[in-house]
């Protein structure tokens, strides 16, 4: 005869609570997208092309909320969330691959996805697109089946949604416009030569640290500012804020 298994106990303390329902768990690739311009071949124009390179992916649960989220996807991107370019963020399942793009720009873009994950029974991974933030180190390069590098070509029509966009400068550009009025209010409160011992720069001090507020610098915390991250009188926890970003008195 069979011996029977042994049962795991489960112990709850009362006879009317119901078990835990685990939570459920999605995994997320984020692929960060630059375009590059091919050169033209006879006749035919110069033409974009959107390669997308693969970071490590991450997990969260159902129960995540959307600023946890974004923490996430910039942990994944190596950057700050300062830097990611959230309205142009969006997803899709892994499977099937034809499904075409939705925005998760928000916090209902995420309750939507959220949504459409727990109505399916299995394949609980998606895809996460972004445009390569503006602060960033490599991501590691993703290998395919054929040992090539991972990349893809989109379409006429998924170019044109986003032509205006994921470069480098067209992410400053309009980073600038957004904010150009913080951008503004910290001008007038740290003005040039704010501090003696800089008298050509503009300087943010704390704690016997000094920080030149760079444009870079100043489009940064302005973006920081609306979020809102950071304050008139606080920059953002940001790479461009630390330590090792300071600069040194200049010698008597």
């Amino acid at each position: 005869a069979r011996k029977p298994r042994s049962k795991l106990a489960v112990f709850f303390e009362s006879d009317d609570e119901d078990p835990p329902t685990p939570s459920l768990s999605i995994r997320a690739y984020l692929h960060l997208e630059t375009i590059l311009h091919q050169p033209a071949r006879g006749k035919k124009p110069s033409a974009p092309v959107m390669k997308s390179s693969q970071c490590n992916p991450f997990i969260f649960s159902i129960d995540t909320s959307f600023n946890a989220f974004v923490r996430a996807v910039a942990i994944a991107a190596k950057t700050t969330a300062t830097n990611l370019t959230l309205p142009r963020l969006r997803w899709k399942f892994e499977t099937p691959a034809s499904l075409p793009m939705k925005m998760l720009t928000d916090e209902i873009g995420f309750q939507a996805m959220l949504d459409a994950v727990q109505e399916r029974t299995k394949g609980h991974t998606i895809f996460l697109f972004l445009p390569k933030p503006i602060d960033l180190e490599v991501p590691p390069e993703v290998s395919s089946r054929n040992n090539c590098t991972y990349e893809y070509e989109e379409d006429s029509s998924m170019l044109a949604e986003r032509d205006t966009m994921l470069s480098h400068k067209s992410q400053i550009d309009a980073l600038r416009q957004d904010s150009a009025k913080e951008v503004a209010e910290l001008q007038r409160r740290y003005p040039i030569g704010n501090h003696p011992l800089f008298p050509d720069k503009r300087i943010y001090a704390k704690g016997g640290l000094f920080w030149d507020l760079s444009p870079v610098r100043l489009d940064v915390w302005a973006a920081a500012i609306q979020n809102p991250r950071a304050t008139i009188d606080q920059p953002p926890m940001s790479n461009h804020f630390t330590k090792d970003k300071t600069i040194k008195p200049p010698c008597p």
